[in-house]
């Protein structure tokens, strides 16, 4: 059995066994591929991946209607970073989806995790096939499996700090300067992504110090690599920190203001359950790790100390920080423990003199090693074959009158209600989470992970007895590993889990790609498009995802959250302060709606928005109640529900100038007044004509039916040029119930050809009966106006 560290070995006679390890692991992470996200926590990276992918930052626009708010904090950001490249591919690949790609980030960097185990077992001098087993045990019978599926942070800071202790642990035995570099750029990695590592850290220094303090070299060297990584990371810390006011994560007195004000029965508690309940400790969850501790023994009988407490001490450090922060500590809506995935490698590192021991021992030891893995890999099966939900579901019904407090408590401590004995009673083959149940035909996804893993399980048995012939297959495998995969997506091209099998969105987003210009905003009305616009929408522009407007009903029977008459006051205030916000940042806004017209319950809140405070463009029906609609962010003149302080009367008060007034004003057909408008002068080819239309309705006026309002410009030669037709203020200005002597504002957009030759136009306003076409005749004062409509203004285009 290796000392407390032997020098590290040779690693080039081990590189094509580790890239075989990495490619059987990725089969296997294949074969339970699931494409989809379990938690707003992915969505919200996802979001931030698709931020820096087309605009270098991190806005969480995407995720707005879960956040409300929207910021661009430099917050952990380095998996996002690091996935962007598939998000970019995935941006220029038309058949696959792009949520569909960046879910395969976990998968590689799992098995990275595996190759790395790998390498560095071999590294501490452990033989091969000790190496092997237990990198197998660690990448198939721990939660690593489930995490491998999802978008989590958890995986990639795994990486970082099982790179990092390997290196002090090395460093610890020999000094060498690109350890150094290795180690300070590995850990600064960890802490960029995720930082809880921050807790990690006293064990990196504890394995920076020499095995034998009595050696004055070897002490000053250990000595400097503390002071090394301390500085390092007190620079990384004091730079995000001012570069990350928002969210603060990277301030170190918001950690010791924390540990001060620390509940000690609070931290007790968390500390018990991470380390030794039956529903949160690794130990119950990854019960493959439970040979670890025999592992510790066997180290502890061998004096090798450090490498026996070390993984331990890292487990206990970072368990102790969530006790301490003082905050949710559970780990949300995810698969066991997973804020501990983070250490879970390190403390596999024990498993190693384990299995070296169980190598060697009778068949009697290797037949309770292997149940013991068996059991573990089971166990990760529930939880990827087994909807999340149902554990939620059933401790909640369980426990209706304990609410939150169950999962806190009886599914933490008391077996029966755990999430993995939940997930192995409900585990059904045929109701499967992963993505090839729904693929078309999911065949091609099975085929692929099963011939990966075949073959390179194939090839590992084969490397010791064929030599060179086995070792000349193993880079053309390794190569084709990621294209077959890749390739196996095409087959989720109409995922149902993601919406993908709706023709009519699919339309939408062809007619949305036809017509959107450059650095435009796409807004949806209501989240239930956000997972298809996630996978499917493949464009430069950005998309902000709206939450549920408080003052909408979404059938005939729901009462608004918010019941008002105020237009504006069915928005959520978020809502309404950021698309005004956006609106000034961006060329021009699309809305997705998904609510009708014709469905009278409706109030369509955002799009009755957008129409008072924008120009509307056009219109494009895909599906009766799935509307695409542009908008000029400009903003209109508006009506606003003024209450007096001093009287508390309300009132309707208007806001924003108006360039011309009509005096007398253009009266349509049986009393419709035009008496006012605002239009610039001049405008440029290829921009947009902002009109806005103030309509009013005497008291006396008696209006049969509602009207369609045609815009047309004019050139010099009396020539239709352009026009824009539609229902008064988009259909939200009823004429026939409209509030007698209220104002009738009534916006409309034209965007004016680049090809347009400069010179003076002519806007011109109509009413017209829809049912007929046939426009209203127009009187000023007394005099009736030739033609049937109400010559507006003049405008020059340059």
């Amino acid at each position: 059995m290796p000392d407390d560290l032997l020098s590290a070995r040779p690693l080039h006679s081990h590189l094509k066994t580790a890239a075989l390890l990495f490619v059987l692991l990725c089969g296997m992470y294949w074969l339970t591929y699931r494409g989809a996200p379990q938690s707003i926590d992915e969505l919200a990276l996802l979001s931030g991946t698709e931020s820096f992918t087309k605009a270098g930052n991190f806005e969480n626009l995407s995720t707005f209607n879960y956040y409300k708010g929207l910021h661009s904090a430099l917050h952990e950001p380095l998996q996002m970073i690091l996935a962007s490249p598939l998000y970019a591919l995935a941006l220029r690949w038309e058949p696959v989806g792009i949520l569909h790609l960046v879910w395969t980030f976990n998968i590689f960097i799992t098995a990275l995790i595996g190759t790395v185990f790998y390498l560095g077992a071999v590294s501490l001098g452990y033989s091969r096939p000790t190496s092997l087993v237990a990198t197998l045990s660690l990448g198939l019978a721990s939660t690593l499996w489930p995490y491998s599926q999802t978008f989590f942070r958890e995986p990639l800071t795994a990486l970082w700090l099982l790179v990092a202790m390997l290196l002090a642990l090395h460093l610890g035995r020999a000094w060498r300067w690109p350890l150094v570099l290795g180690l300070v750029v590995a850990y600064i990695a960890a802490l960029s992504t995720k930082t809880a590592s921050l807790a990690v850290l006293p064990a990196l220094l504890l394995a920076l110090l020499p095995a034998n303090l009595s050696q004055v070299r070897n002490l000053r060297w250990g000595l400097a690599g503390v002071a090394i990584l301390s500085l390092s990371v007190l620079f990384l810390l004091n730079l995000l920190a001012d570069l990350n006011s928002f969210d603060q994560r990277f301030s170190l007195h918001i950690y010791l203001n924390r540990i001060q004000g620390s509940d000690g029965n609070y931290f007790l508690n968390v500390l018990a359950a991470y380390l030794i309940s039956p529903g949160r400790s690794l130990w119950t969850t990854s019960p493959s790790l439970l040979l670890g501790l025999y592992g510790a023994a066997l180290l502890l009988q061998n004096r090798a100390y450090r490498a026996a407490l070390l993984p331990l001490l890292a487990y206990g450090l970072l368990a102790a920080a969530y006790g301490l922060s003082g905050r949710e500590w559970h780990g949300g809506r995810g698969w066991a423990s997973r804020y501990m995935l983070p250490v879970l490698p390190i403390v596999g590192l024990l498993l190693l003199p384990a299995w070296e021991q169980v190598l060697r021992s009778n068949h009697a030891a290797r037949f309770a090693a292997g149940m013991l893995l068996g059991g573990g890999v089971m166990l990760q099966l529930g939880g990827l074959l087994v909807p999340l939900d149902t554990f939620y579901g059933e401790v909640s019904q369980r426990f209706p009158e304990r609410a939150l407090e169950a999962f806190y408590d009886e599914a933490v401590w008391q077996p029966q209600h755990t999430q993995w004995l939940i997930h192995l009673q409900h585990l059904r083959l045929d109701d499967q989470e992963i993505a090839w149940g729904v693929a078309e035909p999911g065949a091609w996804g099975y085929l692929a992970g099963a011939g990966l893993t075949l073959a390179s399980a194939a090839l590992l048995w084969w490397q010791d007895r064929a030599g060179r012939a086995a070792s000349g297959l193993v880079l053309p495998l390794l190569g084709a590993t990621p294209i077959l995969m890749l390739a196996t997506l095409l087959t989720l091209q109409r995922d149902p889990r993601l919406l993908g099998q709706r023709d009519d969105l699919h339309q939408l987003l062809a007619e949305l790609k036809m017509r959107e210009g450059q650095n435009e905003l796409v807004l949806l009305s209501t989240p239930e498009l956000n997972h298809f616009f996630f996978n499917y929408y493949k464009s430069a522009n950005r998309w902000v995802t709206l939450p549920h407007a408080i003052g909408e009903r979404y059938s005939p029977e729901q009462v608004p959250i918010v019941p008002t008459d105020v237009p504006d006051d069915r928005l959520n205030f978020e809502t309404r302060d950021n698309i005004d916000r956006l609106a000034l940042r961006f060329a021009g806004l699309w809305q997705v709606e998904t609510l009708s017209p014709f469905q009278w319950w409706t109030y369509r809140p955002v799009e009755h928005y957008l129409v008072r405070h924008f120009y509307p463009l056009e219109s494009l029906e895909i599906h009766p109640t799935l509307r695409l609609l542009h908008f000029s962010p400009q903003r209109a003149p508006v009506m606003e529900y003024v209450i007096a302080q001093e009287t508390r009367a309300s009132r309707w008060e208007l806001v924003g100038g108006w360039t011309q007034e009509l005096s007398p004003p253009y009266n349509f057909g049986p009393g419709l007044e035009l008496r006012a408008y605002q239009m610039p002068n001049e405008v440029e080819r290829g921009a947009v004509l902002p009109v806005a239309l103030n309509w009013g309705i005497p008291l006396q006026a008696s209006i049969p039916t509602d009207y369609n309002v045609g815009v047309y410009v004019f050139n010099a030669d009396g020539q239709q040029v352009l026009s824009r037709d539609g229902p008064l203020q988009g259909g939200f200005g009823n004429p026939v119930t409209w509030v007698r002597d209220v104002p009738l504002l009534d916006n409309h957009g034209l965007r004016l050809p680049a090809q347009l030759p400069p010179g003076e136009y002519e806007v011109r306003v109509v009413l017209y009966d829809w049912r007929d076409l046939v426009h209203l005749n127009v009187r000023q004062g007394e005099r009736l106006l030739p033609g049937d409509y109400a010559p507006l203004a003049r405008f020059q285009l340059r």
